[in-house]
């Protein structure tokens, strides 16, 4: 049986849209849970940074009272 070229071949074509990208919900939620816990860590960070340095200022006040001047 001969082939037969008629012209080319049907292009492929892509499955018909399904909606998104399986697990779209799951990252949705997880992309709103990242996006908060880092909002919230930004907004301590000011705050822990100034714990730590009124720490440092305290520690070494302590520290001079048992050394000599």
């Amino acid at each position: 049986m001969p082939l037969l070229l008629r012209g080319d071949p049907p292009a492929y074509r892509h499955p018909p849209y399904q909606g998104g990208q399986g697990g779209s919900n799951l990252k949705s939620i997880f992309n709103l849970i990242i996006t908060s816990y880092l909002s919230v860590i930004s907004y301590q960070l000011p705050v822990i940074s100034y714990q730590l340095s009124d720490l440092s200022f305290k520690f070494t006040d302590y520290c001079l009272l048992f050394t000599d001047h």
